[in-house]
């Protein structure tokens, strides 16, 4: 069990685990007698991308987890394809299991608010919370071993160990944002910009996720397509084409309202194609114009990912846009 919130409960992760898990209709290794589910070969191959086969299995383990457990819809789901052995030490660091090394698994990781109140513990005290939740499922039989819960990130982020995937379509049971008609559109001085979750490409392109923050004290809301311009070195912009609508990555779906009570995250993502031919500039900067707004606010960039200029006749001088979304996970073209 990784993390304070819940380090002090009852011992191990293992009782916590075996309480969470039967109420989201996962069985745990040695939580009871309940028959071993049927194994299904999926031929997950650890530091891969999880196989298409087992997405929709690892969505529904997500989606009853969800809502037993989650105060608020997810910022993003991920699942990496891992080892049993390298899954500890994100999701429970400092275990150990014997033959974990060989043990195939699928690591689920989620960001939200998180409440374990079916979690052993004494009388009168309050459920555990966090705000990572991570899970282990074994591979071949999709039966949930680990368990981990913490208000902080996991120690080994998940897209190290392999390719991430993120699991879309997934929501709490109350929805996380307010549906209101009439909410005021945000201002620049009302938002922060930040780097979003690192992506794992699933094609041969450079994808950058922001996080937009409300830090006021108010709340607003968004709706539509960010205007977006790349700078290099020295602030000078970098004449990229862009273009909206989605493509075999990022998603295609039509802009809806996100509203953004204080301390909300909402969240818009780029990608483009490698260049081909030579590289003649680099992005060290995004600038961003709100929906609606004429006031540009900007981000300075991590080295990573390479946001790279290569000239109007390669496939790298295309940017595409997402509008703004409520999710992380909701950037990305659903699988």
């Amino acid at each position: 069990m990784h993390g304070t919130a819940v380090d002090h409960w009852a011992g191990r992760a293992a009782l916590l685990a075996c309480a969470m898990a039967g109420l989201a209709g996962l069985m745990l290794a040695g939580c009871g007698s309940a028959p071993r589910p049927r194994a299904v070969s999926t031929r997950a191959v650890p530091g891969s991308p999880v196989p298409a086969p087992a997405i929709p299995r690892l969505r529904a383990i997500a989606g009853r987890l969800l809502r037993m457990d989650a105060q608020v819809a997810p910022a993003w789901v991920a699942v990496v394809t891992t080892t049993h052995q390298k899954a500890l030490t994100s999701a429970t660091p400092g275990d150990t299991v014997p033959g974990a090394a060989k043990t195939i698994v699928y690591l689920l990781t989620m960001k939200g608010r998180f409440t374990a109140d079916s979690a052993p513990r004494p009388p009168g005290a309050p459920a555990p919370t966090g705000r990572y939740l991570s899970v282990v499922i074994d591979a071949r039989t999709f039966q949930g071993l680990d368990f981990g819960l913490s208000p902080k990130p996991p120690p080994v982020a998940p897209g190290s160990l392999g390719p991430v995937t993120y699991l879309t379509g997934l929501a709490a049971p109350s929805p996380a944002r307010p549906a209101v008609r009439d909410t005021v559109r945000c201002v620049p001085s009302q938002v922060r910009l930040a780097a979003g979750p690192a992506v794992s490409e699933r094609t041969q392109q450079s994808t950058l996720v922001v996080e937009i923050r409300n830090i006021s004290a108010t709340g607003c809301g968004l709706r539509g397509y960010p205007d977006v311009v790349l700078a290099g070195r020295g602030g000078a912009r970098l004449p990229f084409r862009y273009r909206r609508g989605g493509d075999q990555m990022l998603t295609g779906r039509a802009p809806a309202l996100v509203a953004l009570p204080p301390g909300a995250v909402a969240y818009l993502a780029i990608n483009k194609n490698h260049c081909v031919t030579f590289t003649r500039g680099i992005a060290s900067r995004i600038v961003v114009t709100l929906p609606g707004d004429r006031q540009p606010v900007s981000l300075r960039l991590a080295r990573y990912p390479i946001l790279d200029y290569c000239g109007r006749n390669d496939p790298g001088h295309t940017i595409d846009v997402t509008p703004v979304e409520p999710a992380a996970a909701q950037v990305f073209r659903a699988r």
